[in-house]
């Protein structure tokens, strides 16, 4: 049952933010076959097996002698959190922080894929919008989310939705009136943009970004640098309004600034100005 969770959260998780696989179609995903697949291969024989009959029964002290040097190394900080347990006799061998409620690091993702999953279903689509300003020709992007939205067709993730339709779909909604101005709003995402532990390299380092509801190719600077160790954005953003004006043909150098979107209900447009209705950026699937 384990080994099943752990499979359905990898797929969960993997669809969502790297690239779409053989195993997209479990979830309900409309691909062809992937070019060059293979037929799939029978259950692999565990990693790990029984112990031999003559193995040595691991005791606390030996368990101690063995992770005590490691765990106190200063690299790990202060904060290092383990608990071993004998799984046959259910015995607890060793134990530093067990106790202590912890975020457990990259795990985390695991659970965040089969929450996202669950609630929303394989076929969810995180869209970005984007909306009439409070000013003729003004245009607010608004993010709903989507790390894998790309400016054009040589986005980092294949299949994902490009702000160059939807640049396409709002100068055809806003008719004759040409676009003076973007403004981004990223609030759908209101905490910190980063996590208060991490190191001071990490959001530009390559290993994670500024978490925005509002990016493109997971904030990469060069969507070709490859997926880890890649320059990230500090502002993604407004990095992505910035691209979003160019397409929408205004002036190098435009001012792309935050702020909010019209919300419903509105006063509608004065006459005679079109209102560009909300316009979808072909979103992108979770899978």
């Amino acid at each position: 049952m384990l080994a099943a969770v752990l499979l359905l959260v990898v797929v969960g998780t993997g669809l969502v933010v790297v690239r779409p696989g053989p195993v997209a179609g479990w979830l309900g995903a409309d691909a062809g076959p992937t070019a060059g697949a293979r037929e799939p291969e029978a259950a692999p024989v565990p990693v790990l097996g029984l112990p031999a009959g003559t193995a040595p029964v691991p005791t606390p002290e030996g368990v101690r002698a063995a992770l005590d040097p490691l765990v106190g190394a200063a690299g790990l900080g202060s904060r290092v959190n383990v608990s071993v347990t004998d799984v046959t006799t259910g015995q607890e061998l060793y134990g530093r922080g067990a106790d202590d409620g912890t975020v457990p690091a990259s795990v985390t993702k695991l659970v965040t894929g089969v929450t996202v999953l669950a609630a929303r279903g394989p076929a969810y689509r995180i869209g970005t919008r984007a909306v009439a300003g409070a000013t003729p020709g003004e245009v607010v992007l608004v993010g709903g989310g989507d790390p894998t939205l790309a400016i054009d067709a040589n986005g980092f993730y294949p299949g994902a939705a490009r702000l160059d339709v939807l640049a396409e779909q709002v100068k055809q909604a806003l008719g004759g009136t040409p676009p003076t101005k973007v403004t981004v709003d990223s609030t759908l995402f209101p905490g910190p943009v980063y996590e208060p532990g991490w190191d001071a390299d990490i959001p530009t380092g390559g290993y994670g970004a500024a978490i925005t509801a509002l990016m493109t190719d997971g904030a990469r600077v060069d969507p070709d640098a490859g997926s880890k160790g890649a320059e990230r954005y500090r502002t993604p953003d407004l990095t992505a309004g910035r691209a979003f004006a160019r397409l929408l043909g205004l002036p190098a150098g435009t001012k792309v600034e935050r702020g909010g979107a019209r919300p419903l209900g509105a006063a509608p447009a004065p006459p005679g100005r079109p209102p560009p209705a909300p316009s979808w950026a072909g979103s992108s699937r979770l899978r």
